[in-house]
């Protein structure tokens, strides 16, 4: 018979399993909560890339999308069916990439472009369309209040 009776150290101290509700599925998609954000309006999540764990910290390693650089966090929503990279081939032929070709002998050639194609429904503007109108503007006087002049 084993020491630990075919049990982990952490059930052996404290009776029960371990809790493995915090481990997260690697590559997937991750919002991540912003708290100094410019005005009370602006988005308060970043698009990230969940990337691991840090060392001697309870948080979530992230590569965010838009500012490319790396970050931890706490307050993080996972989208675990949802990866960013699912293979390389499809990350390289999106619109957003150029692949460059490569000739037998290792010399690049012309690159090559993603070009769309042609749409047949292409929308053009009728010469018979109403006129575009001007935004209204705010009736309301922007001076300082007549009634408060001591607190101005």
């Amino acid at each position: 018979m084993s020491l630990l009776s075919c049990q982990t150290p952490f059930e052996c101290l404290y009776g029960k399993l371990p809790s493995y509700s915090h481990i997260r599925v690697f590559g997937c998609l991750a919002y991540a909560t912003n708290v100094h954000v410019s005005h009370k309006f602006a988005p308060r999540d970043q698009k990230c890339a969940f990337l691991g764990y840090p060392l001697r910290q309870k948080a979530y390693k992230l590569y965010d999308l838009e500012t490319h650089q790396v970050f931890t966090s706490c307050d993080v929503v996972f989208h675990e069916d949802i990866f960013l990279y699912e293979s390389i081939d499809t990350y390289f032929t999106t619109v957003d990439h150029v692949i460059p070709n490569v000739a037998p002998d290792n010399s690049p050639s012309t690159a090559l472009s993603y070009t769309p194609p042609p749409t047949e429904n292409t929308i053009v503007p009728s010469i018979n369309s109403p006129p575009m109108v001007p935004l209204r503007r705010s009736q309301r006087s922007h001076g300082p209040l007549a009634t408060l002049p001591d607190y101005i």
